[in-house]
């Protein structure tokens, strides 16, 4: 798809968006008249001689709510300027560098949001690389455990937006511990993809507040996932915000504080794998399938007891470690540090997603 069918889609959108947008100012309009009128027909009806401090007060309260009504409507539009976010859209669609996509799109969110978090997977860790509308405006050091239920595992494993209350993920209160006060009341969570594959995601929760504009920062995410689709190059690229290339350091965040006097680098890399190395990754997920069939198979009663006990590994320490050296010993090293499906496949399915019931078993991912 080139980019003059992306831009003709685009301009589609932003037609049905600006649409939508006319229709809540005509809306607007027309309460606005209606008061108008109703207040006119209370004109009529008054037939008696009002005071000059009650005239005044009159006075007062009708400006007042015009005012307010006024400055509702000029809230829309300085929140929502169509022509800006056409610009800004095409900025992005015609950008020829990852990092000047990616920079564009840390403006729109920092336009259309109060507050917003770039998140990439680094392994089987969720990293923030980049935020906006916080403090510094600078990666936070924010590390969170894929494995553990939220909206973000959600996002990289289902590949879909979510947009909802944050505790409908069980360990969600996890991340928002991380992330500035207030906390959410609702967030918005977007996928940034490459070939169809999530490769990032933008957590929007507007420091606690409603979430405006959500179609138009969908449009955003959707557009920018499309640019990337788009480089030519896009295996093992690494992208600074506003900055050269060439010239930035590579930051390696290793603890939840930021590095001081480092710029800060993301890699967003399109996984393309040999034909051998696809057919070693199937063999290792065949392997954990049988391994996992197994366990299950011969230990239901023990499982059963270590979910009611609240540890699974208490109860089968010797079949999982067993299974663990067995599937270490079949695949090759490369192959689980790249995607470790042991580890994956004995959370979601021994433990049911939850982690804390393997509590004492060493995992290698950590």
């Amino acid at each position: 798809m080139n980019k003059e069918k992306i831009l003709k889609i685009i301009n589609e959108l932003l037609k049905k968006k600006s649409s939508k947008l006319n229709s809540v100012l005509s809306k607007k309009v027309d309460e606005l008249e209606a008061k108008i009128t109703e207040i006119r027909e209370l004109e009529k009806a008054i037939n008696f001689e009002l005071s000059q401090g009650e005239k005044e007060e009159l006075e007062i309260n009708l400006e007042s709510s015009k005012e307010t009504e006024d400055t509702q409507i000029e809230e829309i539009i300085s929140h929502f300027d169509m022509s800006h976010f056409r610009m800004l859209i095409e900025k992005i669609a015609l950008s020829d560098t990852q990092a000047k996509i990616l920079d564009s799109m840390m403006d729109g969110l920092e336009w259309l949001t109060k507050r917003s978090y770039f998140f990439v997977k680094r392994g089987e860790k969720l990293v923030c690389f980049k935020s906006s509308g916080t403090k510094t405006n600078k990666p936070s050091g924010i590390l969170i455990s894929f494995s553990l239920n939220t909206s973000l595992k959600y996002i990289f494993e289902k590949g879909n937006f979510y947009y909802g209350k944050p505790d409908n993920f069980d360990e969600e209160y996890i991340l928002t511990k991380k992330l500035e006060q207030p906390e959410p009341q609702e967030i918005l969570v977007l996928p940034i993809k490459i070939k169809g594959k999530t490769m990032a995601a933008v957590y929007i929760d507007n420091k606690g507040e409603k979430i405006k504009n959500t179609d138009a920062l969908i449009i955003l995410a959707t557009v920018t996932s499309m640019s990337l689709d788009l480089l030519p190059i896009k295996k093992w690229v690494t992208s600074t915000f506003g900055e050269n290339v060439e010239t930035s350091k590579k930051r390696k965040v290793q603890s939840n504080e930021v590095i001081e006097g480092e710029e800060e680098t993301i890699e967003i890399i399109e996984e393309k794998l040999s034909p051998e190395e696809e057919k070693k990754h199937k063999e290792a997920k065949r392997l954990v399938n049988v391994i996992m069939s197994d366990l299950i198979s011969y230990n239901k009663d023990k499982i059963k007891q270590g979910i009611k006990e609240g540890n699974i590994y208490k109860f089968l320490r010797n079949e999982i470690d067993q299974a663990a050296a067995h599937f270490y010993n079949k695949i090759p090293e490369e192959i689980w540090k790249r995607e470790n499906y042991f580890e994956k496949a004995l959370i979601e399915k021994i433990a049911k997603g939850n982690k804390d019931l393997l509590n004492g078993f060493k995992f290698k991912s950590e």
